[in-house]
Formats: C-alpha cells, sequence, structure tokens
C-alpha cells in the first residue's frame, strides 16, 4: 500500500472519528479550544521530534555488523522506517489541525474550531495507534535477536 493510500484511509478514519465525537462530546467555547489545541500541538511537535530522531538514528547506522546491518540487509528496517514516517504524517496533520482550531473562526453557525479540535484528537489517537504498531513489530525482531 502506499504511503499516500495510507494516509488518506487515516484520513478518512480521522473524520469518522471526528464525527463520532461531535455527537457524544459537547461543544466547547472558543478560549477553550485554544486552550486544548495548544496541549494538542505541544504534544504532536514533540512526538513527531521522536519519531524524526528515530528516523534519523535507525537511518544513520553503518554497522553492516549487528541488529541494525542485520535488518537492513533483509530489508525489514526500510518497512519500520515507512512505518515511522506515516507516524510523522499522522503527527504533522494532528499538530497542523490543532493549530487551525486556534485561529479557526466560529461562522456559519459552525464550530469550525471545535470540530478542527477534534480532528488534531483524532489524528493524534490514530499517531500513538500507529506507533504502537511499529514498536510491536521492532520489538518482536528485537525479542528474538
Amino acid at each position: 500500500m502506499s504511503a499516500l493510500t495510507s494516509f488518506a484511509i487515516k484520513t478518512g478514519a480521522a473524520i469518522a472519528m471526528t464525527i463520532a465525537g461531535s455527537k457524544f462530546l459537547h461543544e466547547l467555547d472558543h478560549n477553550a479550544v485554544i486552550s486544548a489545541a495548544g496541549a494538542l500541538s505541544t504534544i504532536s511537535g514533540v512526538l513527531f521530534g521522536f519519531v524524526l530522531a528515530s528516523v534519523t538514528i535507525l537511518s544513520s547506522f553503518d554497522n553492516s555488523k549487528g541488529l541494525i546491518g542485520a535488518l537492513k540487509s533483509n530489508g525489514v528496517l526500510k518497512g519500520i522506517i515507512k512505518g515511522l514516517f506515516a507516524t510523522g504524517a499522522t503527527l504533522i496533520a494532528a499538530c497542523t489541525s490543532a493549530m487551525i482550531s486556534m485561529f479557526a473562526p466560529n461562522a456559519f453557525s459552525l464550530a469550525l474550531d471545535y470540530f478542527t479540535l477534534l480532528l488534531a484528537l483524532s489524528y493524534l489517537i490514530i499517531s500513538m495507534i500507529t506507533f504502537c504498531m511499529n514498536w510491536k513489530d521492532l520489538s518482536a525482531i528485537i525479542g528474538h535477536a
């Protein structure tokens, strides 16, 4: 599956989670949205930094011996790094959605700030699930090394 298709599926899931969340959660005023969006964008940005550092560390090893060398020679490392890039893409989407919700107007009787905040939360949840799946794969490999 291509990266774009994967991101489109995750975006569809995030939109579905946003719609479901809007049915069960009560709407927030703009000041509460700004506070929550600030926290969500900070968390997403920090987690993106960790994912980017992980990709950098994993791809910078030049040792042909050891675990990283074996993962490179088997082609498994490429899949792990692709999964981390996918996680990074959803974290950037979460951060962007949270920042949009800070500045979104409350026009046309549609709480755009609230819905983009829910979208950011949905992206963050999907990012955490994606990261946990990648970590599970990596820890299964390391456990057998």
